[in-house]
């Protein structure tokens, strides 16, 4: 039997993800696949995932044969470090299916998955593909569709239930070439995708060997001095990150960092944290 694929989705630009257990909607899609109303049960367990930016992806694949037409649905979400407690959830929901609710960037939400026939939820693991590449977890949300996905404009799930935020504890590595200045930015998103002001928040970052030496040095607190390797932009939305030539000749290696962010109110969390990868120069010239 042959089978032709076609893709009729697209492979990134998921801004927002909320998952309902498909068990809980009190309505259903008609037979051409249109909701005119979601209604979900008091007790529905609906769950927002929050996620780095560029991690999450929908891939929606049209199969059709002589016999079928079917639409396969994956939504994957990219996470480097896979805690316990988030394993833990995953394997007690392992009997459960979803209907995933996937805002693009042009505000229109994909509704995959129908009553009674939801995506199932997965852990997939992939290696480096190099020595300095780090070992991923994929959560994979996967299933099958008579339809492609109904859109809704403007859609906007009142959440009454779980978030899981994958945004904490992110680990990235971070490669700079020994003597070469540094200049790196962060920012930090609201569930609706709204940057974060910073300019109340206090940020750390130590760059250390495996004996724990201090390496490098970088904050912006309130305390004197104020800024070091760290400062806001004008909007005070982005953390820029930024040392000099001479600042960064320091040993090539491979050494840990993590950045630490403290609010007004004294919460204190790990937003970042990974290697800190020095590299030394092939060419060696200079005026």
């Amino acid at each position: 039997m042959n089978t032709d694929y076609t893709q009729v989705g697209n492979i990134a630009g998921v801004n927002r993800l909320v998952i309902v257990s498909d068990d809980n909607f009190l309505s259903s899609p008609d037979n051409f696949g249109e909701w005119e109303d979601i209604v979900l049960s008091d007790d529905a367990m609906v769950v927002e995932i929050l996620f780095a930016p560029n991690s999450c992806s929908l891939d929606v694949v049209q199969a059709v044969s002589a016999n079928s037409n079917i639409y396969n649905l994956q939504i994957g979400l990219t996470k480097p470090l896979m805690t316990k407690e988030l394993r833990q959830w995953i394997v007690n929901n392992a009997e459960r299916k979803w209907i995933a609710f996937v805002e693009d960037y042009n505000f229109n939400t994909h509704v995959c998955g129908v009553p009674g026939a939801g995506l199932q939820m997965l852990i997939t693991q992939k290696t480096g593909n190099n020595g300095s590449a780090r070992n991923t977890n994929d959560i994979v949300l996967a299933g099958q569709m008579l339809l492609s996905p109904y859109i809704i404009e403007n859609f906007n799930m009142v959440l009454s239930g779980k978030v899981i935020d994958l945004t904490r504890y992110a680990t990235r590595d971070i490669k700079v070439m020994r003597g070469d200045s540094l200049k790196e930015t962060f920012t930090f998103k609201n569930a609706d995708g709204s940057l974060q002001i910073l300019e109340d928040d206090e940020f750390f970052m130590d760059v250390r060997d495996s004996n724990n030496n201090l390496i490098l040095e970088f904050y912006r607190r309130n305390a004197s001095p104020t800024e070091k390797g760290f400062s806001l932009n004008e909007a005070g939305n982005t953390l820029n990150m930024q040392k000099t030539g001479t600042e960064m000749l320091i040993p090539a290696g491979t050494y840990n960092y993590d950045l630490v962010r403290i609010t007004p109110d004294g919460k204190r969390e790990t937003q970042l944290k990974g290697r800190f990868i020095v590299e030394n120069n092939v060419t060696n010239h200079q005026n």
